[in-house]
């Protein structure tokens, strides 16, 4: 399924080491903490390429 509208995703990221049975774990949860709709035009959104975050990676969007 195809929407028109785009969010902005504002994720949380948390990671622990734990231990079990000698082993050392390296925990990550990844979770959507919040999202925003985001108000453009189709050609906006689908314009020059996708729209990047601060850390380079690609915002999240359908059109």
């Amino acid at each position: 399924m195809t929407t028109d509208q785009w969010y902005v995703l504002i994720e949380e990221d948390t990671r622990t080491t734990r231990s079990a049975d000698g082993a050392e774990l390296k925990l990550h949860r990844w979770t959507v903490a919040a999202s925003h709709p985001v108000n453009v035009r189709r050609h906006q959104g689908m314009g020059a390429g996708s729209p990047k975050r601060a850390n380079g990676a690609h915002a999240t969007g359908s059109g």
